[in-house]
C-alpha cells in the first residue's frame, strides 16, 4: 500500500488486518502487520497499540494457529506491550480447550 503512496493510519491498517483474517489471507495479514510495524512504529516513531495484535491472536485462535498467536503475544510483551484483559481470557480459554482435547 505504502509503495503505491497511499498513507495509512493505524485505523486503516488494523481494518485492513481485520479484512484479511476473515478472507483466511493469513500471509498477507501478516505481512500488513510487520509493513505496520515498521512505517508507523519505526519510521514514524509513533505509538503502537495492540488493536492489530489482538486481531491476528483473535483469528489465529478460530483457526487454530495457537502457536502463532501464542508467538505474537509474547512478541508484545516483549517490546512492552502486554494483552488486555480480553486476549489474555481468550489465549487462556483455548489453552484450556487445547489441553482438555488431549486429556480426553
Amino acid at each position: 500500500m505504502s509503495q503505491r503512496g497511499m498513507r495509512l493510519d493505524i485505523f486503516t491498517y488494523n481494518s485492513l488486518i481485520y479484512g484479511m483474517c476473515l478472507t483466511d489471507q493469513w500471509d498477507e495479514a501478516k505481512r500488513l502487520f510487520d509493513e505496520m510495524v515498521f512505517s508507523l512504529m519505526v519510521v514514524k516513531g509513533r505509538v503502537r497499540d495492540t488493536a492489530c495484535d489482538k486481531t491476528l491472536v483473535d483469528d489465529y485462535i478460530k483457526v487454530k494457529r495457537i502457536h502463532k498467536a501464542l508467538r505474537l503475544a509474547e512478541e508484545m510483551t516483549q517490546k512492552e506491550l502486554f494483552p488486555d484483559l480480553e486476549m489474555q481470557n481468550t489465549l487462556r480459554s483455548f489453552h484450556a480447550k487445547w489441553h482438555v482435547a488431549f486429556a480426553e
